[in-house]
């Protein structure tokens, strides 16, 4: 991408895994949110609502925002470019869906207060995806979707993450140190 293509929205993980993995998945989102939006990258305070935090990044950088939760063990860049794709082909929301019925990224044109605070809560909330799309699409919105993830917070997660060959390094040493 040459120059910033979207704002970006870093969200706190809210995760339960530990502090040296959660530190590191937020670096690496905060990585990928400079790589896909340059400057126009907000971090959202602890504790901060997402819709208050959507429309503050929105008033500094315009949109479109893609406003993403540090918890896959590897965020890639077509993470981005789907969600840019399929908001330039029209639609009005975009949904990275979890395994667990979360979201790891949510892509936004403007902003959409009811459909955000669906998402307002810990990550994980396993009706929050079908709440949000069964609202956006009775309040005719069009629908993007991205490929469904596993995020790092469970065990099972860290399990998963230990035999993936798609883990990064730096995923792996933390996660081989773990007990």
């Amino acid at each position: 991408m040459s120059g910033p293509a979207a704002a970006v929205l870093v969200m706190p993980s809210g995760g339960e895994l530990g502090s040296r993995v959660e530190r590191a998945l937020a670096a690496q989102a905060e990585v990928w949110g400079r790589e896909v939006a340059g400057a126009a990258i907000e971090l959202a305070g602890t504790g901060e609502r997402l819709p208050a935090a959507a429309d503050r990044a929105l008033a500094a950088h315009g949109s479109p925002l893609l406003v993403v939760w540090p918890c896959l063990p590897r965020l890639r860049r077509r993470h981005a470019g789907g969600a840019l794709e399929d908001l330039s082909a029209g639609c009005d929301v975009v949904f990275g869906p979890l395994l667990d019925g979360g979201l790891y990224l949510l892509g936004l044109n403007r902003s959409l207060p009811h459909v955000l605070e669906l998402f307002d809560r810990p990550p994980g909330d396993e009706d929050a995806v079908t709440r949000a799309a069964r609202l956006a699409l009775e309040d005719g919105l069009d629908i993007g979707l991205l490929r469904v993830e596993r995020p790092l917070r469970s065990s099972a997660d860290v399990r998963a993450a230990l035999v993936d060959p798609l883990t990064p390094g730096e995923i792996l040493e933390i996660l081989g140190a773990r007990d």
